[in-house]
Parts: C-alpha cells; structure tokens; sequence
C-alpha cells in the first residue's frame, strides 16, 4: 500500500475530500495535521516520512531549495511530488478540483516511484520528474 502525506499548505479538506473519492485499498492519504502537530517544523517530519516511506504532496517547492530541507529529503530518500501553482493564487476549490482531477496521475506516479525521486505537477498537468 502507498501513503501520501499532504503538506500543511494543501488544504485538509481537499485531503478529506479524496479519502471519499479514492478507494481506500488503493492508497492512504493522510494531511500532516493527521500525523504531526500543524506547527511540527518541515525538518521534524520530513525525516519521519522517509523512515515510513510516506509520499510527500507538497506545494512548496522551495523545500527543494532550501539546503538543510533538501539535505532531508536526500538524506531520508523521500519521495516527494510537488504541485505547481500558477502565477496567481489559486483558491480552495481551484486547488481541491486540479488535484482531484489529477489524482490517476499522481496516484500512478506514487506507485511507481523509487525512494528518493521527486516530481512536480506543472501548470499543464503533466507530472515531471525532477532529478
């Protein structure tokens, strides 16, 4: 079975709103406010993740940018799949109904990727390996 963990800057209710939708003998999905508490520092459960082998679903990208955050990623062989943002901020619904729709995408990406990849989901939908 194949975790996902959904950062702090997705919505819970959109994570809620795909326990409904997705088959629960098919993935988990938890949000980090499931596991951690919501002030828990990226650097505190990003390890965690890696030891569980969790999936990290993530909009912050600069988690990639970020040495010491980096550094965990790597060190813990996460894997990571970020979703892209369009230049404008997108609200709830705009974010809950992309996700939703591309959830076989990613979902399917999860399934298939080794310990340490990381991918994002551009601003056309397509998932694109990021190392």
């Amino acid at each position: 079975m194949v975790t996902f963990l959904f950062d702090n800057d997705i919505s819970f209710r959109v994570v809620n709103a795909l326990r409904e939708l997705v088959p629960p003998d098919d993935v988990e999905i938890f949000a980090l406010r499931d596991k951690f508490a919501t002030d828990t520092p990226d650097l505190e459960w990003i390890p965690e993740c890696g030891r569980r082998e969790w999936i990290i679903v993530s909009k912050d990208q600069n988690q990639r940018r970020r040495q010491a955050e980096l550094a965990a990623l790597r060190k813990h062989g996460c894997r990571a799949i970020y979703i892209r943002q369009s230049p404008k901020n997108e609200k709830l619904y705009d974010d809950a109904a992309r996700i939703i729709r591309n959830w076989p995408k990613i979902a399917a990406w999860g399934h298939k990727a080794r310990r340490g990849e990381m991918a994002k989901l551009n601003t056309s939908d397509q998932v694109v390996a990021l190392n």
